[in-house]
């Protein structure tokens, strides 16, 4: 998968990823990375709204607690967010941002 991802072969990439969750592995880690994977991959084709649906599954239903994967998946998810702000609410919170730290001195 990964291989197929830095080769920028996509839609290969996509598919050999379906083609693993179909396998119904019990390897739960490598599920998980492969739908992290497929959020990047997504991001790359301009679909935040897939790519954020992705992250969401892995917060939501991932168990494991301890290994970093709902870690990088709510990161992931969190860039988004900030990338889909609009340019002027980006631009307020930052003067709200200087303000409280002026302020606070």
């Amino acid at each position: 998968m990964m291989d197929l991802y830095v080769r920028k072969q996509y839609e290969e990439a996509k598919e050999v990823i379906f083609d693993f969750v179909e396998l119904n592995t019990p390897h739960q880690y490598w599920m998980a990375k492969s739908f992290i994977l497929l959020a990047d991959i997504y991001m790359i084709g301009n679909d935040s709204f897939q790519a954020l649906a992705t992250l969401e599954s892995i917060i939501d239903y991932y168990e494991e607690t301890n290994d970093g994967i709902l870690d990088l998946a709510r990161r992931k998810k969190a860039d988004i967010i900030k990338l889909e702000e609009p340019p002027e609410e980006k631009g307020a919170e930052e003067a709200i941002e200087i303000e409280m730290e002026e302020g606070s001195q």
